[in-house]
């Protein structure tokens, strides 16, 4: 997953991985991020196939994404 920062300073950034009933299962990162652009993964093998929601928050703005 690839996302772009913004803001000129380095901000608190979040990716999360939920279940589709809304359970976090996974944390991919978390921490403060510099601007520009930058990539995650995530390892989904020893999770059950299915439909899985990342969620990502820069600072105060969040996106949802669906993966299966």
């Amino acid at each position: 997953m690839r996302f772009e920062i913004p803001a000129e300073k380095a901000t608190r950034t979040t990716v999360s991985v939920y279940s589709i009933t809304g359970k976090r299962v996974d944390l991919i990162a978390d921490g403060f991020f510099d601007s520009g652009l930058h990539e995650v993964q995530w390892d989904a093998s020893k999770y059950a196939s299915g439909i899985y929601i990342i969620r990502l928050e820069i600072g105060t703005i969040v996106l949802v994404k669906q993966m299966s």
